[in-house]
C-alpha cells in the first residue's frame, strides 16, 4: 500500500481527481474531469487511487489484468480508458 505521506509522486489535485470515483457514471465523471488536471496517470497515482502498492500495479502491467497504459517515454495510463477499466471492474463485482 502506498505511503499516505508520501506526495512526491503525485499531482497537487489528486484528491480532488479521486473525487471522480464517486460520480455515479463515466459520462458525468468526464464532465467534471474538464475543470481539473487530467494528463494520464503515472503508476504512483494509480496506485494511490486503487489503494494498492506500486508493486502492485506494475504486476498488473506486467500480467496483464490492469488499467490500459502507453508507454511512451515512461509508462502512463490514460485517465479515460482508467475510468472504462475501473467502471467495468465495478460491473462485474456487482
Amino acid at each position: 500500500m502506498p505511503n499516505p505521506g508520501d506526495t512526491r509522486h503525485l499531482r497537487r489535485d489528486l484528491q480532488r481527481f479521486a473525487c471522480l470515483l464517486l460520480v455515479p457514471s463515466l459520462g458525468a465523471a468526464l464532465e467534471i474531469a474538464e475543470h481539473l488536471d487530467v494528463r494520464d496517470l503515472n503508476e504512483w497515482e494509480v496506485a494511490h487511487l486503487e489503494g494498492v502498492s506500486v508493486r502492485t500495479v506494475r504486476n498488473w502491467r506486467l500480467r496483464g489484468g490492469g488499467p490500459p497504459f502507453r508507454n511512451q517515454g515512461g509508462v502512463r495510463y490514460p485517465v479515460r480508458q482508467w475510468l472504462e477499466w475501473r467502471e467495468m471492474g465495478l460491473r462485474r463485482r456487482a
